[in-house]
């Protein structure tokens, strides 16, 4: 069941209206049964769920087994052991097959037919993820253990977050998860939330389901065009990516905030990044910390020689592309974004010199702009491997940008052949002119667009709530020619 669907839409008044009226001690028992009743409506047979139960069982217990051992010794073993029964259930169910085939096609033996894993349930990496971060952090002994289940449960199967994140640490959602019999009906957080999630509508689907029209045209038929189209689909689906993971990220953020809960936020207008550091700093905020802190960081950060830093890095990068997918296309995405931040680093010198040299004023909105044009380049380039169906697909789509020049496609409105029309691309344009310009605020102010528009004038909010409530249902999901699609991070 989609967060923005009719049936959705009509239960969660009821939600709310349970969830603020039963009993404070039995409120998180609510949202237990409310999370589990979610999670079984995307399953086809309830046995799906059956992971998330294993991985529940399997990590609460050995949390509580780690903070009952005195010797570090005994620690460690219990670390490993959970570690090795929840990694193993995601290798299982979402890496088996995969491998199985890199295995069958190095030997030379076919690979049709071979399958040892069932259906992969739907956000095995996200609650895999965040359940090893209460791990960790009672591993550390920065957290204590929760010694009821199920509190713990509803921790882990949180409905906003359990199938897209954001991956949440114990710190941040079970101290509040703890303590939500002492939330009171706050009508703000009503409204902020309404906003938040009302947003994420009105980008997703008039805006990423708009850009994901091009590119699905664009890559499904890549040998077909010239430099041109192929550029800009590339530009199409980064622009996708972020506005469909941004879209239900606020989503999350908005139902988190209607339950008086509040959650990460995921992004910061990466977009405007001036470097590929600063890109993670802002892209997938939930999961650049968890792998700086539960991989970077134990392989031994950046204290260390700027060899092993490196080696650091680009470890941590592999994970990344590793989580996202079981297709090598995933692998080399997270291996260019290691490499660019390696070449980054070691280039750094001789970049300073080059611009001491040639006089460059580095303290300039030239400077910064090309600065955001390059790390744009750099990620849209890394997105290919990552939308491509295959590494030679990804491959041929590189070649083609660069061996079939048609400059003249940009005059002759062959951007109007890629599956939208004149009227659609108009609705696409003037959307995502008003989605930068939000974003921007966004960038310098560090604002969410609750807080931004809770901050104007009455008529200018109602003005912005009704414009984003009339042109989502217009233009968007009922929009002619737009098929709403599932968010793109249900698939990781």
């Amino acid at each position: 069941m989609q967060f923005i669907s009719v049936h959705f839409l009509i239960l969660m008044p009821f939600l709310l209206l349970g969830y603020y009226t039963v009993p404070a001690k039995c409120r998180y028992l609510f949202l237990l049964a409310c999370s589990i009743l979610y999670y079984l409506s995307w399953m086809t047979h309830p046995g799906s769920a059956l992971p998330l139960l294993f991985v529940i069982l399997a990590t609460w217990t050995g949390a509580r087994l780690i903070e009952k051992s005195s010797l570090e010794k005994c620690r460690k073993i219990c670390l490993l052991v959970t570690m090795v029964l929840t990694l193993g259930s995601l290798l299982y169910f979402k890496y088996a097959d995969f491998l199985l085939t890199s295995i069958l096609s190095v030997l030379g033996t076919g690979t049709q037919g071979h399958s040892v894993s069932p259906l992969m349930p739907i956000g095995i990496s996200f609650f895999t993820f965040q359940s090893l971060s209460y791990v960790f952090e009672v591993y550390y002994k920065r957290t204590n253990t929760e010694r009821n289940i199920l509190r713990y449960a509803a921790y882990i199967t949180f409905f906003p977050t359990i199938l897209s994140g954001p991956i949440e640490s114990p710190q941040k959602l079970l101290e509040q998860v703890k303590h939500i019999g002492e939330l009171r009906f706050r009508f703000e957080n009503i409204r902020n939330g309404i906003v938040l999630a009302l947003s994420g509508a009105w980008i997703k689907y008039v805006i990423a389901d708009r850009f994901s029209v091009i590119a699905n045209t664009v890559f499904g038929s890549y040998h077909s065009y010239g430099s041109v189209i192929l550029c800009f689909g590339s530009i199409c689906y980064t622009l996708q990516i972020y506005c469909d993971f941004l879209a239900y990220s606020l989503i999350a953020l908005g139902l988190g905030k209607m339950l008086g809960i509040s959650l990460t936020e995921n992004f910061n207008a990466p977009y405007f990044a001036r470097s590929i550091q600063d890109f993670w700093r802002r892209w997938h905020i939930s999961l650049s910390t968890w792998l700086r802190n539960y991989v970077y960081i134990p392989l031994g950060g950046s204290r260390c020689s700027a060899l092993r830093k490196n080696i650091n890095l680009f470890a941590t990068f592999l994970v990344s592309g590793i989580w996202h997918g079981a297709d090598w296309t995933y692998v080399i995405w997270g291996m260019l974004h290691g490499a660019y931040q390696i070449i980054g680093n070691v280039a750094s010198p001789f970049r300073e010199w080059l611009y001491n040299r040639l006089h460059v004023k580095k303290n300039c909105f030239s400077f910064r702009l090309g600065q955001r044009i390059c790390t744009f380049a750099l990620v849209s380039f890394a997105w290919i491997f990552f939308r491509a169906d295959s590494i030679p697909d990804a491959f041929h789509y590189i070649a083609g940008m660069a061996g079939r020049f048609d400059i003249w496609n940009l005059f002759n409105n062959s951007i109007y052949n890629l599956g939208l029309d004149i009227l659609q691309m108009n609705i696409l344009m003037v959307s995502f002119i008003i989605f930068l310009i939000a974003d921007y605020f966004r960038y310098k102010t560090n604002t969410g667009i609750d807080i931004l528009l809770a901050k104007q004038n009455l008529a200018f909010y109602w003005l912005a709530v009704i414009f984003l409530f009339v042109s989502t249902f217009i233009f968007g999901m009922y929009g002619p020619e737009i098929n709403a699609s599932d968010f793109i991070y249900f698939q990781f």
